[in-house]
């Protein structure tokens, strides 16, 4: 299955085989906010309706790309420019690439067989899915496609694509017979990674690339946050405590819906070349002269001319050549993995696992125990002095 979809893990997947976690948008302006927060009912058995209207000529009628097709039918609905951008607005930039991309492969399906992707018949969007199950896509993955193909989708039988009862059925039957599985059955040492750290010397010496570098892999451990978290760390809501420990609140919404997220960093002074708020103050002296700009002042930074602000994308790039570069396998571990790699030593050397949930910002204890607590080396401590203790 390599290549192919991904693992189950807090991000991406949805343990109830029902809809996604983004709200859908109806062709009907009236149903835009209606959806239920309770599952349906699922009869034992029902009859097959035919679904969908195929396109009157036979052949697959023209269409844009997602948000295009959504824009016109808000267009055509009689929605201002106004309404229609806020509406718009309701899905995050991450959904948006991620729908956008699997709604590309649905229209694709559609052209080949000479569908209507806005109007296909119920039998079409099954066999769909069934044949993303066939070529060994993860559920969550597959249960992102009904969703993407929901948010254009005219209605089914009166019902949202990915609410129709057969949908949620066949959604069902993906779960049970391949249920979700976490993506790694071990982790890596985060020790090794320490050592290597170590071994770049004391932070006044390093290259502006090696102290990026460092100061990224240490934050992502000690807080076990996410690439997008880490990208967001911005200095205008920074707040030091006496040098001991340095507090950013998160701008924006979190991944989880959340306002005014806030992320700590606490000193270690058993061991310098490994304190993260050290790390930080020596590299806020050498990007101080790059921060000119007034609206936002993020604080990770390439470091490459011009020193622009970085992306998720590149936080994770730099998280996988620190393991690289530490001996750690990056053809099996993924950036991610330093929320499991961490997370996974300090509850080991006895960390409660209401502090790492606090940390890591899970909310249900079963995330993290089905999908990041794994084996790896190993008193208890608090998360970020023990996850750096050698």
């Amino acid at each position: 299955m390599s290549g192919q979809g991904t693992h189950a893990n807090d991000d991406n997947v949805d343990s109830n085989p029902s809809m996604a976690e983004p709200t859908l948008v109806s062709n009907n302006p009236a149903d835009v906010y209606s959806q239920s927060d309770s599952t349906p009912t699922m009869p034992e058995s029902i009859d097959v309706p035919t679904g969908g209207t195929p396109s009157t000529d036979g052949e697959q009628q023209p269409t844009a790309g997602r948000m295009a097709s959504i824009r016109g039918s808000y267009g055509s609905q009689g929605f201002s420019q106004r309404v229609t951008s806020l509406l718009l607005s309701s899905w995050s930039s991450g959904t948006n690439i991620s729908y956008n991309s699997a709604w590309s492969k649905w229209n694709s399906w559609c052209s080949e067989r000479a569908v209507n992707p806005l109007h296909a018949p119920l039998a079409v969007i099954l066999d769909f899915l069934a044949d993303l199950h066939a070529k060994g896509l993860y559920y969550s993955t597959i249960n992102l496609h009904r969703s993407a193909i929901s948010s254009c989708h005219v209605k089914v039988d009166g019902f949202q694509v990915g609410e129709h009862p057969l949908v949620k059925r066949l959604m069902r039957g993906i779960y049970r017979v391949s249920p979700p599985l976490p993506r790694y059955s071990h982790t890596w040492e985060v020790d090794k990674v320490l050592t290597y750290l170590k071994s770049l010397g004391p932070n006044i010496s390093m290259t502006l690339k090696n102290l990026t570098l460092k100061l990224t892999m240490l934050l992502a451990l000690t807080a076990a946050k996410r690439c997008s978290e880490l990208a967001r760390l911005d200095c205008r809501f920074m707040n030091f405590t006496r040098n001991e420990s340095v507090t950013f609140v998160l701008p924006g919404l979190s991944k989880s819906k959340k306002l005014n997220v806030s992320v700590t960093f606490h000193s270690f002074p058993s061991d310098r070349l490994l304190c993260a708020v050290d790390c930080l103050n020596e590299y806020l002296v050498r990007t101080e002269q790059f921060r000119l700009s007034d609206d936002s002042d993020p604080l990770l930074l390439s470091f490459i001319k011009p020193h622009n602000s970085i992306k998720p994308c590149t936080v994770a790039r730099w998280l996988r050549m620190v393991m690289k570069d530490a001996g750690i396998d990056t053809s099996i571990f993924k950036a991610h993995s330093t929320r499991s790699a961490s997370s996974s030593k300090v509850h080991n050397m006895g960390v409660s696992t209401a502090d790492i949930m606090k940390t890591a910002n899970w909310s249900c204890q079963s995330t993290f125990t089905k999908f990041y607590m794994r084996n790896s080396v190993a008193k208890g401590d608090d998360f970020s002095k023990a996850v750096l203790r050698l």
